[in-house]
């Protein structure tokens, strides 16, 4: 998978996604579910810092809209199109401790 910035080749995105499955736990076990997009933006395979969203996932019945993401690393992270956004939630944690060596 290429980590140039921008959004991810359809055709690489279908292969994650056939490898992700529908409910689990993520890399901080988080338990999550995947729900229907909805009205909410589908920021799908658009990639934020070491972050690339695969689908919606109900996390802890919140009312705010969470994604499962696939990090640069491997891990799989829970986070909010907020914090994605903004850049609050980078990465699964790894950015953290590449940017403190």
């Amino acid at each position: 998978m290429r980590w140039s910035g921008g959004i991810m080749n359809r055709e690489e995105l279908e292969k994650l996604l056939e490898t992700i499955p529908e409910e689990g736990f993520d890399c901080k076990n988080r338990y999550y579910k995947r729900i229907p997009l909805g009205r909410a933006q589908d920021i799908t395979g658009i990639e934020y810092t070491y972050l690339v969203p695969l689908f919606k996932v109900n996390y802890n019945n919140s009312i705010l809209t969470h994604w499962l993401c696939k990090c640069k690393c491997g891990n799989l992270v829970i986070a909010k199109t907020k914090d994605l956004n903004s850049k609050f939630t980078k990465s699964c944690g790894c950015y953290h401790i590449e940017e403190t060596k």
